[in-house]
């Protein structure tokens, strides 16, 4: 293979997944070259200004811009029949009108002896852009064309296929909870809170020793019933909160569904991100005082959530 026993594969836009080997084969099969770039670092936005009167100048601030990524391949068939269609597919499944594709990586790490040990698939999701014009040729009974694929990515950092998760324990007591971040860069996480619940909450990030560096609150009271979850998405471009009336066991929820929460929630506190590395996360759910101790059981029986925060780790390259 050629970054041997790195894998990589190709998701088109139909479903089709294309595994991109190095090897002959005695079936069609495309090839991935050496040659291929956009696969590690992205490439950086820096704004800088000088100074007026002293010397140097300063940093305003750095952005990632759209991945480009270039990818060397050779369409291979035994004969030119076979090729022809393997090509026609694969230029299908890069449509960019039909959709985006997704270009994954499989790293492995060795263990004792020749053994190894597959770490979890990175992902990037991508539009083609251009390259899949070439030549054709034949060699040694294999019918070939090769092509310079460029693919772009809007979002240019890949991430991990499934999301980690944690879940507080006994958060109507003030729940606390250790989130490690794997990645390479900060990542906006998804809270679900399922009910029963009927007060303000808040969600602190702090330092691990009682000091508060982030704070996303509600200003009002709202009421989930026993079932009802409350879905907070903080990604950029898509955030949304709102309720619905279960919970999605593959966690996919339609933003067009549900109830719209904004009312509740205190615009003014930033729908924090998960920092690379560990992460002290804390629960404020506001309970009034001087309850009488009838009170004060009825609010603990009516605020008894069940709250889990995940996230997709985002890395810089394979």
């Amino acid at each position: 293979m050629l970054f041997e026993p790195t894998v990589m594969q190709l998701l088109g836009v139909d479903g089709t997944t294309y595994t991109l080997s190095e090897e002959y084969s005695t079936e069609s099969s495309i090839m991935l070259r050496r040659g291929a770039k956009g696969l590690d670092a992205p490439t950086y936005n820096v704004m800088a200004d000088e100074y007026p009167a002293i010397d140097g100048g300063f940093v305003r601030y750095a952005r990632a811009t759209i991945r480009e990524i270039f990818l060397p391949v050779t369409i291979y068939g035994t004969s030119r029949h076979e090729m022809l269609a393997l090509k026609r597919r694969f230029i299908a499944s890069l449509n960019p009108k039909k959709g985006l594709v997704q270009l994954q990586s499989t790293e492995h790490t060795p263990l004792s002896g020749d053994e190894l040990v597959a770490e979890p698939v990175r992902s990037i999701t991508c539009f083609y852009a251009s390259g899949m014009e070439g030549g054709e040729g034949d060699d040694n009974g294999h019918h070939w064309a090769t092509y310079g694929i460029v693919l772009r990515a809007t979002h240019p950092y890949f991430q991990h296929l499934t999301r980690t998760q944690d879940t507080f324990v006994n958060p109507a007591s003030g729940g606390v909870l250790a989130l490690d971040n794997t990645g390479d860069e900060e990542t906006q996480p998804r809270w679900e809170i399922v009910g029963p619940l009927n007060s303000r909450i808040s969600m602190l990030r702090t330092d691990g020793a009682g000091t508060i560096l982030d704070e996303m609150r509600f200003d009002a009271a709202f009421t989930l019933a026993e079932g009802e979850v409350l879905v907070i998405e903080t990604a950029k471009g898509v955030q949304s909160i709102r309720r619905y009336p279960e919970v999605n066991p593959d966690g996919i929820y339609d933003p067009a569904e549900g109830d719209s929460m904004w009312f509740a929630f205190d615009v003014a506190s930033p729908m924090w991100a998960v920092q690379p590395g560990l992460n002290h996360l804390e629960l404020l759910i506001d309970m009034p005082s001087d309850m009488s101790s009838e009170e004060l059981a009825a609010w603990v029986a009516a605020n008894q959530p069940e709250i889990t925060v995940s996230f997709l780790p985002s890395f810089l390259g394979i």
